[in-house]
């Protein structure tokens, strides 16, 4: 779409060369990755497992980190936060969310922002009203061509990301 000729050969050499990729080019400020995975509840939305009023509930009420920001204790006290608090993010690609809670939890890296996704924040209508609770992590992302892998045609997943308490 808008890559130049000596960018698409770049990826097509005999040997493999390392090139920067748009997060690590992110701008002052934007100082975490975002990193985000699925619960094994809502693996794949094939068959509209997020409509499942039954899943839904299970994760609502059973999942303590459904809905949360999850944080390094570490990172945490470095900006100020606790369990709790309410955050917005930014990412490096102009998207903004929240506000939502932080949840601060070892299993995360310290230089990472972590959400459990990709069962929230569906806002199609006809849906069940529960698939649109979550955490609306695709706003953080960027359609624009920059971040796309020219081999797949994948968007950059893991944005850079600014966290400010709210």
């Amino acid at each position: 779409p808008g890559w130049s000729e000596e960018d698409i050969r770049f990826y097509y050499v005999g040997v493999p060369a390392w090139k920067p990729t748009p997060t690590q080019e992110a701008p002052e400020g934007f100082d975490l990755y975002g990193v985000v995975w699925k619960n094994h509840q809502f693996l794949f939305d094939v068959a509209n497992t997020n409509g499942n009023p039954y899943l839904q509930e299970v994760l609502h009420e059973q999942h303590p980190l459904f809905g949360k920001i999850l944080l390094h204790p570490k990172t945490a006290a470095r900006k100020g936060l606790s369990d709790g608090d309410q955050v917005y993010l930014e990412s490096q690609f102009g998207g903004k969310i929240g506000p939502y809670p932080i949840k601060t939890t070892g299993t995360v890296h310290p230089e990472a922002v972590g959400f459990i996704s990709g069962v929230g924040a569906r806002v199609a209508s006809g849906m069940n009203p529960y698939t649109k609770l979550g955490i609306a992590y695709n706003r953080l992302l960027s359609y624009k061509w920059e971040s796309l892998d020219i081999y797949t045609g994948g968007i950059e997943l893991s944005p850079r990301i600014k966290v400010t308490k709210a």
